[in-house]
């Protein structure tokens, strides 16, 4: 292993304690990591339709509004004033390697718990590294991905207009003119006043902008994770990062989550977007609110229940109650108990998720981070991720919500989009 390239962590959940490993060590999280690809080349952009970049967070004419305000011409294609452009992170092609140290058969259920392992990542092409999943798939390899800088509002293509308040302009027909979108300065659409903003018409919205774009999936967010996990040497990116929008009151029903757009001035680098007393919006490296403010549905897993909580997962063609082709069980099961987490679930097909398989921990620890499940409902449920803005300590960015009742929408439950770029 070339150890000046490679960047890992050794992890023991018995003690919550962490060690940096390889290129890691010593450093620090932040500056000490933007020379490396994978960090520092990640950055906010802006993203037309089609799927160009046409400007970078610092570059003249960037903008955050959703549309350009100055003609910008790249690539010898000149595209104008009032174009629509989403706020996006590019996410440069990493490679990744898991090590389990200390394993333990989950006690009634499939797999293993971790309980001390060593995570790397890697620029580069290294013995015993993989490419990461979110960058493999369906057979297609990408050398970037291209995940939302924000939380989804709604464009109307036809009448060339966003929504800023999360009015309800959709039923059960999402309508071909309407697309989720990731700008600043609006209320996350969600499920208020009958709105079906369900994953299925998530999935539709999100499609609706074009070729490439979908709803956030979950291999977009575990490579986040992985991410985040060996920058910190740490699980609980309230600590290290902020706490997030967690601490305003439960509300009468109504989406109380705040606007997009508090981290503005942050760009690509992390932190709170204000005082960090669970008020603030976070960011990491240029996305904002992962975890806090509103729940956010996510793609690719579909949760067995039954009294089983199995896992099956997908790189695409993303549907709900399903477990055909191309759909696979991860090989672990999830727990059967809600808590905080202690241990992540562990299969060699699957080392790259970080799902709870035990909840014996506490919100200071190993992990910091709550897990809702609902194993004894007979049927299936999706998943959202991350958490809202009254539960406190609960959310983070490994909270996981496993108890999302297929079709359910919800004043408290959002989106976020992600592109895909076409491969020549």
């Amino acid at each position: 292993m070339k150890n000046n390239t490679a960047y890992g962590v050794d992890f023991d959940f018995t003690t919550g304690t962490a060690q940096r490993l390889g290129a890691s060590a010593g450093k620090t999280p932040g500056a000490d990591f933007d020379a490396v690809r994978m960090y520092g080349g990640r950055k906010r952009c802006n993203l037309t339709d089609d799927g160009t970049v046409v400007a970078y967070y610092g570059d003249e004419g960037y903008s955050e509004s959703g549309t350009l305000h100055t003609p910008i011409v790249k690539n010898g294609k000149t595209y104008p004033a009032g174009i629509p452009v989403q706020v996006m992170v590019e996410q440069p092609k990493f490679y990744y390697k898991v090590e389990p140290v200390t394993l333990e058969p989950i006690e009634g259920g499939q797999g293993n718990h971790i309980r001390r392992a060593r995570w790397w990542v890697s620029e580069d092409v290294q013995p015993g590294f993989r490419v990461y999943p979110s960058f493999l798939r369906r057979g297609v390899e990408y050398d970037f991905i291209y995940s939302s800088a924000y939380e989804a509002s709604i464009y109307d293509k036809e009448k060339a207009t966003y929504y800023y308040e999360d009015e309800s302009v959709f039923t059960a027909n999402p309508g071909s003119m309407l697309t989720l979108s990731s700008i600043a300065g609006t209320k996350p659409v969600s499920g208020a006043n009958g709105q079906m903003l369900n994953r299925a018409n998530a999935r539709v919205l999100s499609a609706n902008r074009g070729e490439g774009w979908q709803l956030i999936d979950f291999l977009s967010l575990n490579a986040t994770e992985l991410l985040m996990l060996v920058e910190y040497a740490s699980f609980d990116s309230k600590k290290v990062i902020g706490k997030g929008v967690v601490n305003k009151e439960v509300g009468e029903g109504g989406n109380g989550a705040e606007k997009t757009g508090w981290t503005s001035h942050l760009g690509n680098t992390s932190g709170s977007g204000g005082p960090d007393d669970g008020f603030s919006s976070v960011t990491y490296r240029g996305e904002e609110n992962l975890w806090g403010n509103i729940w956010k549905l996510v793609d690719g897993l579909n949760f067995e229940c039954s009294g089983i909580n199995a896992v099956w997962w997908s790189d695409g063609e993303y549907r709900d109650d399903y477990k055909g082709a191309p759909y696979r069980n991860t090989g672990f099961t999830l727990c059967k108990e809600n808590g905080f987490t202690s241990a992540f679930a562990y299969s060699e097909d699957c080392d790259f998720m970080f799902l709870t398989s035990e909840v014996k921990g506490t919100e200071e620890g190993p992990v910091g981070d709550y897990f809702k499940q609902n194993n004894t409902f007979d049927g299936w449920q999706s998943s959202m991720f991350g958490g809202r803005w009254c539960q406190k300590t609960w959310p983070g960015l490994f909270f996981w919500y496993a108890d999302l009742a297929t079709g359910r929408a919800s004043s408290n439950i959002s989106a976020r989009i992600m592109y895909l770029p076409a491969q020549k």
